[in-house]
């Protein structure tokens, strides 16, 4: 559904593909992954698959990421839209306004 949608999945195998275990925050983890698979989600989706065998290796995958794709800030005139909604509530409160009252013709 991603590659149908034109979204870009970008894959990491962090470890060893076999599985090891793995020190985070003073627990022992076992990790394993399966590359192939990962590899066919980045393939189908046309992104990449990077492995990181240790952090330094993962930090280096998310730092060339975020070279690679950087967010575009553009700024949007919306002032004219909330005029006009302004005005077209105006006009429907003036229009209930005189059939409650009943002025209307």
């Amino acid at each position: 559904m991603a590659a149908d949608r034109g979204v870009r999945i970008f894959t990491v195998g962090f470890g060893t593909a076999g599985g090891a275990p793995a020190e985070i925050d003073g627990y022992s983890v076992y990790m394993r992954f399966d590359e192939e698979v990962l590899k066919g989600i980045a393939g189908i989706t046309k992104a990449e698959y990077f492995h990181a065998a240790s952090a330094a290796d993962l930090k280096r995958v998310y730092e060339v990421l975020n070279a690679r794709y950087v967010l575009e800030n553009r700024k949007t005139e919306v002032t004219a839209l909330f005029a006009a909604l302004a005005a077209v509530f105006a006009l429907v409160a003036g229009g209930l306004s005189m059939a409650w009252f009943g002025r209307l013709a």
